[in-house]
């Protein structure tokens, strides 16, 4: 069980090394680099059963399920193309995902040296949305997972160690993994999605009472699909000056399958403003969008609800294994 557990930890450990190199890598390129239209010549489908891979010598995280080959003129009049650069699923959306097909000319950040992946610039923050956000999740779960390891070293130590001391014929106390992973898991998975849904329902009500009211521009609505055959979940980036003038931007953010109805047509779209309330003193807060309100309100219950089961569930995991480690 050990094993198991410094293995799953090597990997979240990795996980979150490839993460934060592809990151920083996205970000070199998007500093360092110089901006060039691109030609895309193919896209495929990339495997993601090894999802790190090395451009030279730098490890990446396989972040996206698509790639595109990009061709472009270097500042040498060289003519350079690279496979591999990953695509975001809003850019996949609006592609033609046949590979080898010839489909479109982008805006890209390169850097003329064949290690560094190019970047596509209006996918860049799609991409670094879906990285941090991987990231997020990643750290409490490998710190969970060192948890794990330190208690089951800590039971070897002082509960089956001395038992085996003074009976060493009796065998060694078998360590509940199943159980208290399920409950580590859960506990750590419950509590994380039922206060980001209280914190966002809190939002909601004070945005209510004491938030304010503009006309937001819809700068981008696309659809998602995370696993094909899914159905797909659909998104908006909005913007809007405050009651003192600064702009702000927020994105993206989710919205229900009737208010995409109600302002796209055929996925093209045709309504670019919406009502919202916000808080102005936190930029950070999401916005509501006074039309699709009540699938904010879904949202959060649903999330709650899950959150509240994920912790009762792990409650209840972790009565059964300490009720396993009395009995053993």
């Amino acid at each position: 069980m050990r094993f198991y557990l410094i293995v799953f930890l090597f990997v979240g450990v990795s996980i979150l090394f490839g993460l934060a190199t592809t990151e920083r890598a996205i970000e070199d390129v998007l500093h360092n680099g110089y901006s060039t239209t691109a030609q895309i010549v193919s896209a495929a489908q990339t495997s993601r059963r090894f999802p790190i891979i090395f451009d030279g010598w730098r490890p990446r995280w396989v972040d996206q399920n698509l790639s595109v080959e990009l061709k472009w003129i270097g500042k040498d009049g060289v003519e350079r193309s690279r496979r591999g650069v990953p695509a975001s699923d809003a850019l996949a959306a609006r592609l033609d995902g046949n590979a080898g097909s010839r489909l479109a000319s982008v805006s890209a950040r390169v850097i003329d040296d064949g290690d560094w992946l190019p970047v596509i610039e209006e996918d860049a923050p799609d991409r670094l949305r879906h990285i941090r956000g991987f990231a997020e999740f990643m750290r409490p779960v490998v710190i969970l997972l060192a948890l794990a390891l330190a208690a089951e070293l800590a039971w070897s130590r002082f509960f089956a160690g001395p038992a085996r001391q003074t009976h060493p014929e009796a065998k060694r106390r078998p360590f509940p993994f199943v159980p208290a992973m399920l409950a580590v898991f859960s506990l750590g998975v419950g509590a994380m999605m039922a206060i980001g849904s209280w914190t966002d329902r809190r939002d909601v009500e004070e945005m209510a009472a004491l938030g304010e009211t503009a006309v937001a521009k819809i700068t981008r609505a696309h659809a998602e699909v995370t696993r094909e055959g899914d159905p797909p979940s659909y998104l908006v980036d909005l913007a809007w000056r405050d009651s003192r003038g600064t702009e702000r931007i927020f994105g993206p953010t989710h919205i229900s399958t009737d208010f995409w109805r109600r302002i796209t047509a055929n996925g093209v779209l045709t309504t670019d403003r919406a009502e919202i309330r916000y808080l102005a003193r936190d930029p950070a807060s999401r916005p509501i969008i006074l039309a699709d309100a009540a699938e904010r309100e879904l949202q959060d219950r649903i999330g709650m609800g899950a959150g509240v089961g994920f912790f009762v569930f792990g409650l209840i995991m972790a009565a059964f294994a300490a009720y396993r480690m009395r009995s053993a």
